[in-house]
């Protein structure tokens, strides 16, 4: 069975909700189905899941699941963000593509590479296999990192990002504690049930559009960046450190505009944008408005009044918050 089918068969087994707690109305179930058959055939997009828990959501929104109504109000305004932001401190930026960036995200490769022998047994044990399996990978680095500066210098500034958010990428995945706090990313899934291990109190279900290198990078689809990484010799992981999570690591956060709803025990609470961006299509005269919508959707989102964006903001413990205009990434302070 396909990933998209898989999410789409799992929400038929929970209670749909609006966001104040109310069944659907006939026209909202219509509307909620609907946005759903016309995003899951989409090739331009991937659905993804991320499970949370208690602990993280007081951390990020200074709330838990006992505070519904203000979590699922501030999550559907500002949706979720990376660690970087909770705090105001210099953090290794991917499209920083000097020399010095650069030196100072090899040095974190390196550093994570030789974390192999802390944390629990089973993190020895993944990491002992993934070095084992990308051992090229694992020495260009731990002995040879300062060769890898001249390689990286020949590429486009384009290229230096994407090799930039690759290794920090795979840097988070390997999560280890010095860049827990600083991270570029948030870890989500293709996969439902894998996200349902790591959901202690909720469960966003969103999409991400498909662009190359901006947005995200699958842990198990890295064709592109390892073709940069190739163009010049720079090394490349061949397997990544948790195959069977089919982990997507989001840049920055997740946007309000592509989460489809919230999922809380057996409840799910559908982003209320939704219902309001598919009165778009009502106002639809023809074939090719109904498509171009349709495209428009699914590459820039939801249509979210944030109005009260930063009001929110200051209700949570973010220090930072980022726009992304289709090309480029900024980050904000919280006033």
């Amino acid at each position: 069975m396909r990933e998209s089918d898989l999410f789409i068969l799992r929400l038929e087994d929970y209670n749909i909700k609006n966001i104040h707690g109310e069944d659907l109305t006939p026209t909202q179930i219509y509307d909620f189905w609907s946005f759903l058959n016309f995003l899951k055939p989409s090739r331009d997009k991937t659905l993804i899941a991320r499970g949370e828990s208690d602990e993280n959501l007081r951390r990020h929104f200074g709330a838990d699941t006992t505070q519904t109504t203000m979590l699922l109000d501030t999550i559907f305004n500002i949706g979720e963000k990376g660690r970087l932001c909770l705090r105001k401190e210099d953090w290794l930026d991917p499209d920083d593509f000097s020399s010095a960036n650069f030196r100072e995200i090899c040095r974190l490769v390196k550093m994570t590479l030789e974390s192999a022998s802390k944390g629990s047994p089973g993190r020895r044990e993944r990491m002992n296999n993934f070095i084992s399996h990308n051992s090229d990978f694992a020495n260009a680095f731990i002995s040879r990192g300062d060769s890898l500066l001249n390689k990286y210098e020949r590429l486009s500034s384009e290229d230096k990002k994407a090799v930039n958010m690759y290794y920090l990428a795979l840097v988070h995945t390997i999560n280890p504690y010095a860049y827990k706090k600083q991270s570029n990313f948030v870890s989500a899934s293709k996969n439902i049930e894998v996200a349902e291990q790591f959901e202690s109190s909720l469960m966003i279900l969103a999409w991400m559009p498909k662009r190359s290198f901006q947005p995200f990078v699958a842990s198990g689809r890295t064709t592109e960046f390892v073709t940069v990484c190739k163009s010049v010799g720079l090394p490349h992981a061949s397997t990544p450190v948790y195959p069977e999570q089919a982990e997507i690591t989001v840049r920055y956060g997740l946007l309000p505009h592509f989460i489809i709803g919230v999922k809380i025990n057996k409840d799910f609470y559908v982003n209320p944008a939704l219902f309001e961006t598919m009165e778009l299509f009502s106002r639809c005269r023809t074939l090719k408005q109904l498509r171009q919508l349709r495209q428009d959707v699914i590459m820039h989102g939801l249509k979210v009044n944030q109005d009260k964006f930063l009001h929110y903001c200051t209700l949570t413990n973010y220090r930072r918050y980022f726009t992304y205009d289709g090309t480029q990434y900024h980050l904000h302070t919280v006033e």
